[in-house]
């Protein structure tokens, strides 16, 4: 996309006087900006889509702040940081990403605990409201803000965070995996180092939970077979294509993240824990590089997967027809895919190792 574009978009998000406008923006930047090219690895077309998706969920919040204060209920009582989990967490959103949120806020005094309470209930019960204004469902596993799990003070959100690494159930075990994936998107961004370095330190501390990590984490396979053919959908309106999000991007995802992990890594974008990962020597410099090229090459596949708008907002299936792609795209899908079962391996026998430094199995 040409800069003049970015920061005309960027301009009119920020001087947006309500969502409806917002929305509008949103629109237009759509119609401009199509899918990128296939073939393309050029990973500043993901940046860019994500640098508007922050600044569209920022304007968003501070009109919801607005709003509140518009009706009586003042100021943040405490500070705050509202998190974004999942793609939007690690900075890889596509045009049609939903919503995956949290807020966090600063222990308030036992006299104002209530009303801190009430008032980020409502902040984030009208933040997620107008983000499906602007166009972003909700997740549908109800990972928003607006459950009061993904709601709590500091304090709380710790006391969460140690209680599932140390007697998690299975569900639980899947949610630290996508608070690993937590960035602040607004607000105050000490707070959210808070509860990563809580959760880096609770997790070297328990070092066992990493098994029932690798469960979750190798659940999703990938999507190619025993001879070196796509599996493809086979019923529904999607038939005959192939799930680029859960049997390519979302392995590996997973196991890369589970590897900076157990390293100790709290970067949140998949590219920069490789970036880290080959800092720290964790693995062979040549196999970290290849791994970025695939999953950048996968992200931009995923990027052109079937969308459309439901309900007045944007969404995909992650799933894509495998007779749009060239012999040279296939080709180049296969040889990410074989990486991604050689990153599931090597994620196995790390966390492995790494579970039995606490002495064994849960």
């Amino acid at each position: 996309m040409q800069a003049e574009i970015i920061t005309h978009v960027l301009d009119s998000i920020r001087h947006s006087r309500d969502v409806k406008e917002l929305r509008a923006v949103r629109d237009k930047f759509h119609e401009r900006c199509g899918p990128p090219v296939p073939e393309s690895q050029n990973e500043t077309y993901v940046q860019e889509i994500n640098l508007i998706h922050d600044a569209l969920i920022r304007r968003t919040i501070q009109l919801s702040e607005q709003r509140l204060a518009g009706d009586g209920m003042g100021p943040p009582p405490v500070s705050y940081a509202f998190v974004l989990f999942g793609s939007g967490g690690r900075r890889e959103q596509t045009l049609w990403s939903d919503q995956d949120n949290g807020l966090i806020y600063a222990d308030p005094s036992v006299e104002t605990a209530e009303t801190a309470s009430s008032y980020f209930e409502a902040l984030s019960d009208l933040i997620v409201f107008n983000l499906q204004t602007v166009g972003y469902p909700p997740c549908e596993g109800n990972v928003t803000a607006m459950n009061a799990q993904w709601r709590k003070s500091i304090t709380e959100w710790n006391q969460m965070i140690y209680s599932w690494m140390t007697a998690g159930t299975w569900e639980q075990i899947r949610h630290l995996l996508i608070v690993a994936d937590a960035r602040c998107v607004y607000g105050n961004p000490e707070i959210a180092e808070q509860a990563a370095q809580f959760y880096a330190e609770t997790f070297r501390n328990t070092p066992q939970v990493a098994e029932s990590m690798l469960n979750n984490t190798l659940r999703h396979k990938i999507l190619l077979g025993v001879f070196g053919n796509f599996l493809k959908e086979q019923y529904g309106e999607d038939a005959g294509s192939i799930d680029i999000k859960y049997g390519a991007y979302i392995p590996f995802v997973n196991g890369i993240r589970l590897l900076s992990v157990c390293s100790g890594i709290t970067e949140t974008s998949t590219l920069a824990r490789l970036a880290e990962l080959k800092r720290k020597g964790s693995l062979q410099a040549e196999t970290l590089e290849r791994w970025a090229e695939s999953f950048v090459f996968i992200m931009m596949l995923r990027s052109t997967a079937s969308h459309k708008l439901e309900s007045g907002m944007f969404t995909t299936s992650g799933k894509l027809k495998v007779k749009l792609l060239t012999k040279e795209v296939t080709e180049r899908l296969r040889s990410s895919l074989r990486d991604g079962k050689g990153l599931q391996r090597t994620v196995q026998k790390t966390a492995a190792a790494f579970a039995a430094k606490g002495g064994g199995s849960r």
